[in-house]
Parts: structure tokens; C-alpha cells; sequence
């Protein structure tokens, strides 16, 4: 119902990129034009109780079932909420956006250090690992740290 040929009230919910930013157009339409997510960003000073985050967040009332029969579990919804709760951060990653094409595919291209340390203590990549030498998929990575949450 928010795809590219027919976005519901204007909302368009895909992959696809914005061609206006690094992000794609379902996030940029969350964020900014449709200003679904109050994340306190846009605003000088301080804030009164509940006038940012998912509580004044019209995305939270859309992903209950009442809209048009949404069909989100608790878990998710409660994801969704987490995820304003925490600014609604870009997760970075192609792989977590399950998009197999990105800046990060090229031959050359290599993790640094810090990617390469998280993922040897969440148990993704072997202690041995040799970021200079070893091979790497980071999109094959990517998948199975956020499968792993």
C-alpha cells in the first residue's frame, strides 16, 4: 500500500534511493517529509513531557491495527517505538536494510578496525581473524549480526 506505483497518502515505503540523500526514500519519508517521527532534532530548547519521541510520533498510531488493518506484531510495534526512542538512527548497513548493492561493495573496500573487533566478540568473525589479509563478505556479515539480535 506504500510502494513506488501507489504510496497510500503519500508515503512511499520502499528501497529505492531518495535522490536526494545517501538514505533511502522510506527513511527520508519518515523522517522529513512527512514529518511521521518527532524526533527533537528540528527544535531549539527544551521540550515539554511528550511533545517528542514515540509518545507525539503519528508513526506509532499508524503501525496499530487500526490502521487499516495493520498487521505488526507487539514485538515489532515495539521496535518501532525503541527506534524513535532512540532517534531514529539510519542503521548504516546495506545488509540491514536487506539491500545486497551499496557503497560497500567494491573489491577494494575493507571494514575498519572497530567493525572488525565488534564482530569477532559478538562471535561473527573468528578471534583470529586478519582484517589485512583475510577475506571478507561484509554484506554476508551484516546479515548474520542482525539475524543474531
Amino acid at each position: 500500500c506504500h510502494g513506488v506505483t501507489k504510496p497510500d497518502g503519500g508515503v512511499d515505503l520502499t528501497m529505492r534511493p531518495s535522490g536526494r540523500r545517501i538514505f533511502p526514500i522510506s527513511y527520508v519519508m519518515l523522517l522529513t517529509t512527512r514529518g511521521l517521527v518527532a524526533h527533537g532534532r528540528d527544535a531549539d530548547g527544551n521540550r515539554p513531557p511528550r511533545s517528542i519521541g514515540s509518545s507525539a510520533s503519528r508513526l506509532m498510531k499508524l503501525v496499530e491495527p487500526s490502521h487499516y488493518k495493520v498487521t505488526l506484531s507487539p514485538a515489532e510495534r515495539r521496535l518501532v517505538r525503541l527506534w524513535i526512542e532512540t532517534g531514529a538512527a539510519y542503521p548504516g548497513t546495506c545488509a540491514a536494510m536487506e539491500v545486497p548493492y551499496c557503497r560497500f561493495d567494491g573489491p577494494d573496500f575493507r571494514p575498519n578496525e572497530h567493525y572488525v573487533r565488534e564482530m569477532k566478540r559478538y562471535g561473527l568473525l573468528p578471534t583470529d581473524f586478519d582484517p589485512a589479509d583475510d577475506p571478507i563478505d561484509v554484506f554476508r556479515l551484516d546479515r548474520a549480526y542482525w539475524r543474531s539480535l
